[in-house]
């Protein structure tokens, strides 16, 4: 899972018809591959980011908010890839990936198999 940061540099380049209304800052979520649907079907990054882009509306206007946000639905999602947990499964199974997740964080590691955090105890 991949995170950047929109720009509207450069858009009367885009061959768009208006401005993009997507605010500058904004963090955008895609998959390592770039692909935003299999078969038609948009893929979780999409909702992930449409979630981040009303942000502003919903009570969080800074930009290091929506950053911060941002990287924890990343990681949030990264996680459940690596467990092999959909992002929109069943309940059950993300209550599952909940209760693998706990002990890891505790630990102070953002997934299984990462180094410690720099000053948490061993």
């Amino acid at each position: 899972m991949q995170m950047t940061f929109f720009s509207s540099a450069g858009w009367t380049g885009w061959d768009v018809a208006a401005e993009p209304a997507v605010p500058d800052r904004m963090p955008v979520l895609i998959d390592d591959d770039l692909l935003l649907e299999d078969a038609g079907v948009a893929r979780p990054c999409v909702a992930a980011s449409r979630w981040l882009r009303e942000l502003p509306v919903s009570g969080a206007p800074s930009p290091a908010t929506w950053a911060a946000y941002a990287r924890v639905l990343r990681d949030w999602m990264s996680f459940l890839s690596g467990i092999g947990v959909e992002v929109f499964g069943t309940r059950e199974r993300l209550k599952d990936a909940l209760g693998v997740m706990r002990p890891i964080a505790r630990l102070g590691r953002s997934r299984p198999g990462s180094p410690r955090r720099p000053g948490t105890s061993t």
